[in-house]
């Protein structure tokens, strides 16, 4: 919609069941230009829309959610960008309010709201990796403990009650203005799924700019408790050795490839996901091992040759 203040991009792949509860009250504002980038969905999900004011995009192939965010801001021209999940319910006031930040303070780069469902505030507020945060996570440490300090989650309640700058904001719903993404070309295309939006708040501040955290702004997220479905449980651990790999230097990307061993590992002994879990996790333990057995080889597996003195 030309002249909005923002454009909000929702990305679906057989997203029927919750794309209109997403997308309609967005939609009847004129403040807000909805753009909706739909990955070769089977179901019908831009037929659940075709009589409101979005402007649908339709792909015949899924290349990640990363490139389908990039699709869909680069399809808008607003200068505030909102990426919203499809399985998450927002006000348009909500969204225009973070728009308003983004406006008043130059010195942010990104922001996020507030998160929660039925059942309370989901932790959408993180840290970075670190060796200690990727091995408690592998002994299970933050769900016995969820406000230990040794978590990706910052798990201690108080802390959503108050305007904060975590290290980053979960991408179930994150604004950011436009000329940042074209000064960080967006999205890393490489992750398909997951770890995109932690790679974007650390380029983000890298870039000399801050991730804000907004408890007056509140979104619905149904989505935002569950733990990733079986069968995405490799693309994660696919997705978190780039990270470390692009991220963390040679010897972060070691402490994590031998982390993501140990998780595969234990998770697979002891998950109560069900036999499709398990095998992802095994999965997941055979890319790390993959992953550790390419130490020293070049793309196509060859020794590679000592670097000169």
């Amino acid at each position: 919609m030309a002249g909005a203040r923002a454009d909000v991009v929702v990305v679906t792949h057989n997203s029927r069941d919750h794309i209109r509860a997403c997308v309609e009250p967005l939609s009847r504002s004129s403040e807000l230009s909805v753009i909706v980038v739909d990955n070769d969905s089977r179901d019908g999900t831009l037929d659940a829309l075709a009589d409101l004011p979005v402007r649908p995009v339709q792909r015949r192939d899924n290349l990640g959610f990363s490139f389908a965010c990039n699709v869909g801001w680069r399809e808008g021209s607003s200068p505030v960008v909102v990426f919203l999940n499809p399985d998450a319910t927002a006000e348009p006031a909500a969204i225009l309010r973070l728009a308003e930040l983004l406006e008043e303070d130059p010195g942010i780069g990104a922001v996020g709201p507030l998160l929660h469902d039925e059942h309370g505030i989901h932790l959408s507020q993180r840290r970075f990796p670190t060796a200690a945060i990727s091995f408690a996570a592998a002994f299970f440490l933050p769900r016995v403990w969820p406000a230990t300090p040794w978590s990706v989650d910052v798990g201690n309640k108080d802390a959503y009650r108050r305007s904060g700058s975590p290290d980053w904001v979960s991408g179930a719903c994150i604004a950011l203005r436009r000329d940042v993404l074209e000064q960080l070309g967006g999205f890393d295309e490489r992750f398909f799924m997951y770890y995109e939006d932690m790679d974007l708040c650390r380029r983000v501040r890298d870039s000399g700019l801050d991730v804000r955290f907004e408890p007056s702004v509140s979104v619905a997220h149904i989505g935002a408790a569950s733990a990733p479905r079986a069968r995405l449980i490799a693309v994660m651990t696919e997705s978190r050795l780039l990270y470390a790999e692009k991220n963390r230097g040679p010897s972060g990307l070691l402490t994590e490839r031998v982390a993501t061993i140990v998780h595969g590992l234990t998770h697979a002994l002891v998950t109560t996901q069900g036999p499709e879990a398990r095998r992802n996790y095994v999965r997941s333990l055979a890319i790390a091992c993959e992953s550790v057995a390419s130490m020293g080889r070049d793309a196509a597996g060859q020794p590679r040759p000592p670097s000169p003195a």
